[in-house]
């Protein structure tokens, strides 16, 4: 019985025992021709731009291998190489380099190997999940502040990029910099300061002034993505602007200015980078600055109009800030003590008398002080005019170094000579009257007056100024007996004149009269025709003082006479021959005395008795040597 029951097992498991050494076989064979895929590829690696497929199987004659590849989750796989034999039975398909620039970038890929005999085909996928990326780093110099293409730079710089890449990430930026040669002067690793931005510094101290190119070369984590096409180029320039003090203008030492001043310098120049900012720098003794800056170049000038008001006034130092593009900067040229003065002098002026009659002296003073710039000029007339009556304005302008100016005006009242009621003496209003006016007299072109008619006593008067004088109006006046303006009575006067003039005062250089007196006139008093002269009244001494008067010509009825005058006034044309006896001395405004002889006689009275005194001795003489021989 168990004889038979393990007869009956054995005879079970035998079948059961053939079926498993037959799957046993079916499994042996598909391992065998089942592909091996392998080569440099890994599951959940990144590749770019190439890589290496190799796929072995042991399958008998089979004719080719085939690479297939699918996105991640998806059913459907695409061809991407296929490798025929080379040899019959070959166990090894493979291909040393394979473009995959040509895949969609950042995808996730799976790669299956297929190996066809042509009646069998077996696949193995041995590689899941790899990524592809042949794009390089995106590199971007826009937006970037501090490092900008043909920009300036001197001395340490800071490169700044933005760097990124949107599959792989980035590894590392370095800046590669060159000259214009073309030779490396520098190849510094950035760092990441925050998101895609990467930033190195670099000491250009040691550089030449010159022309430099940046390339920035940024990899991808996998260092086979490279973007080394961004670059810029750069002037490093590590010398201040050239300048020289003469080139300053408008501006000097030790000198006074006011109100606007134009601050300017030229002449300025940078070789490597060019001109930028020039400014003007202000400071005081206290060290409180200004700075100002100029306006751009106009053709090479530099200048800025800067307000001395907003300063107080004070003695500053100006120093000029040239700068160039890259920021190096030349502050040796400098004017120093220059005085910012904007307050007008004071002035001190009167005049003295305050009140006088027509014809006295006023005199006239006026001084001025400056603290800080000092008075340049004082003007004023000192003995103001005082030819007519009424109330006058004498001014005195002070200007000091700075151009400040400050005015004074004194006002005078001059009153008409008062008539002396005890006196006798009559007097008159004018007979004859001439007025002429000028809009304008020039010190190169004098003016005359004439065609005075015959027996006023003027043949003419011409006027010369020292000033241009506006809107001047002479007024001559001929009177028969004596003005009422005038207290005492001329004796023997030929007739009297007044002569007057508005807007000439201070201005008038000389005035040359040239006076008409009628021979018969001359007859009558028994003199001679040189025994004329012009007298001006006084009314400081209310006395009549002859002029200095020349004989000029003559004609059938009229002697001419001309005087020279130096202000205007009364007058009278008279004989001198009694002057000493009348008026007292005879002198003329200027001093020089008329002309008279002795005891009031004239010359030619004088010359006839010295000429009868010699022939007496003469006659004598001639008498007493005939004696003497006995005749």
């Amino acid at each position: 019985m168990v004889v038979g029951n393990w007869v009956m097992r054995k005879k079970n498991i035998l079948p059961l025992f053939a079926i498993l050494t037959i799957l046993g076989l079916i499994l042996f064979c598909w391992a065998a021709f089942e592909p091996i895929l392998q080569g440099s590829l890994a599951s959940y690696g990144n590749y770019s731009t190439t890589i290496n497929f190799s796929c072995r199987s042991n399958m008998e004659n089979a004719l080719n291998a085939t690479f297939i590849y699918n996105i991640s989750g998806g059913a459907t796989g695409t061809y991407f190489l296929t490798i025929a034999n080379t040899s019959a039975n070959q166990s090894v398909f493979e291909n040393a380099i394979m473009n995959i620039s040509a895949l969609t970038d950042g995808r996730i890929y799976n790669i299956t190997c297929l190996i066809n005999n042509g009646s069998i085909s077996r696949y193995s996928t041995a590689f899941s999940n790899v990524t592809f990326d042949s794009t390089p780093p995106v590199v971007n110099f826009t937006g970037i502040i501090n490092t900008i293409n043909n920009g300036n730079y001197s001395r340490m710089i800071i490169l700044n990029v933005s760097a990124s890449d949107a599959i792989m990430g980035i590894n590392s930026v370095y800046f590669n910099m060159t000259n214009s040669t073309g030779a490396q002067v520098n190849f510094t690793r950035a760092f990441n300061v925050t998101g895609p931005f990467y930033n190195a510094s670099i000491n250009t101290s040691a550089f030449l002034d010159g022309l430099y190119n940046i390339t920035v070369y940024a990899n991808d984590t996998q260092l086979n993505n490279r973007n080394n096409l961004t670059k810029i180029q750069i002037t490093v320039d590590n010398s201040a602007p050239r300048s020289l003090p003469a080139y300053v203008v408008g501006i000097a030492n030790l000198t006074n200015y006011s109100g606007d001043i134009i601050l300017n310098i030229t002449g300025i120049s940078d070789a490597t980078s060019g001109i930028g900012v020039v400014g003007f720098q202000i400071s005081n003794a206290t060290g409180s600055l200004n700075n100002t800056f100029a306006s751009s170049s106009v053709n090479g000038s530099w200048n800025a109009t800067f307000n001395t008001h907003s300063l107080g006034d004070g003695i500053y130092n100006i120093t000029y800030l040239i700068n160039d593009s890259a920021g190096n900067q030349n502050s040796s040229v400098a004017m120093y003590n220059i005085i910012f003065d904007n307050t007008a002098p004071t002035i001190s002026f009167s005049c003295s008398p305050n009140t006088a009659f027509v014809g006295d002296t006023v005199t006239c003073t006026c001084s001025a002080t400056d603290v800080l710039a000092g008075v340049n000029i004082t003007i004023y007339n000192s003995t103001p005019d005082t030819s007519d009556s009424g109330t006058f304005y004498s001014t005195c302008a002070a200007y000091d170094t700075a151009g400040n100016v400050a005015n004074n005006t004194y006002a005078y009242s001059l009153n008409q000579v008062p008539v002396s009621s005890s006196s006798g003496d009559s007097s008159s209003t004018p007979t004859a009257t001439k007025n002429e006016l000028w809009s304008q007299i020039t010190p190169s072109a004098p003016v005359t007056i004439t065609n005075f008619a015959n027996g006023t006593g003027v043949n003419q008067i011409q006027i010369e100024v020292s000033q241009i004088a506006s809107n001047v109006k002479v007024t001559i006046d001929k009177y028969d007996s004596k003005p009422s303006a005038v207290s005492t009575e001329k004796t023997g006067a030929y007739l009297y004149l007044h002569i007057n003039a508005v807007n000439l005062a201070d201005k008038l250089s000389k005035a040359t009269v040239k006076l008409q007196v009628a021979k018969s006139w001359v007859s009558s008093k028994n003199i001679a025709k040189t025994d004329v002269a012009l007298f001006r009244f006084d009314n400081s001494s209310n006395t009549w003082n002859a002029l200095t008067t020349t004989f000029a010509s003559e004609d059938s009825s009229y002697y001419y006479y001309t005087v020279e005058l130096a202000s205007f006034s009364y007058f009278a044309i008279a004989s001198n021959v009694q002057q000493a006896e009348n008026t007292g001395d005879q002198t003329s405004a200027t001093g020089t005395p008329a002309p008279t002889g002795f005891w009031g006689l004239p010359y030619w009275v004088w010359m006839i008795i010295g000429t009868i005194i010699l022939a007496i001795i003469v006659w004598v003489g001639i008498s007493f040597a005939k004696k003497k021989k006995g005749y």
